[in-house]
């Protein structure tokens, strides 16, 4: 028997285990990584996918791989 796990988005990921914990709004985050405030809004409400770019920036702010 397969035990079916629902998948996550990135971004709710980025929200629950990153931002919300350091208390950072996309705002902030979006400083941070250099990117514009709208893109961190966006991928955290699932409206957009993860970029290569955006997964690099993100690894470097929070001193983790790409990966994570």
């Amino acid at each position: 028997m397969s035990v079916k796990v629902p998948a996550f988005h990135p971004g709710e990921i980025l929200a629950e285990f990153y931002m919300k914990p350091l208390g950072y709004t996309p705002g902030r985050l979006a400083k941070i990584l250099g990117l514009d405030r709208q893109r961190i809004q966006r991928l955290v409400k699932g409206e957009t996918s993860m970029t290569v770019d955006t997964t690099n920036r993100l690894g470097r702010a929070f001193s983790t791989t790409p990966q994570y």
